[in-house]
């Protein structure tokens, strides 16, 4: 599914899967790996589930400076654990999940590139195909 979810923000539809998923984006030494999540948004921190074996978490272990993409538009932020217990009560019940939760706080650091809809010139030729194999 995460495949699927990447090539839709790269088709252009960001602002919709946007809404639920935020497509992170994380720098190794490397290269950049991109990864999709659900959030949970409040006072201007995102929270996502953070599986302790992901290999995103990992990256923002080494470098925390990472890149979020959501239906608002690209931010970069700063991840950090959640520990406090109120800030990880809240988030697991805003994410609905009972495990790790990761927030990824505003900043104004430099963060890895923002992924673009490269493959948004698909819909038009598209619609073309469509329009000329019309009957």
């Amino acid at each position: 599914m995460e495949s699927a979810l990447i090539l839709a923000w790269r088709l252009g539809l960001g602002w919709l899967v946007g809404r639920r998923f935020v497509l992170l984006t994380t720098s190794t030494q490397e290269s950049e790996r991109l990864s999709v999540h659900p959030y949970a948004f409040a006072g201007g921190t995102f929270y996502v589930p953070a599986d302790p074996g992901a290999p995103w978490v990992s990256d923002v272990a080494a470098k925390p400076q990472a890149l979020v993409q959501a239906a608002p538009g690209p931010r970069g932020v700063r991840a950090r654990p959640v520990t406090r217990p109120d800030e990880l009560t809240a988030a697991r019940q805003a994410l609905g999940v009972s495990g790790d939760v990761m927030a990824l706080d505003g900043s104004g650091d430099p963060s890895p590139m923002m992924t673009p809809p490269d493959l948004a010139w698909v819909w038009p030729v598209a619609a073309v195909v469509w329009w000329l194999t019309r009957d």
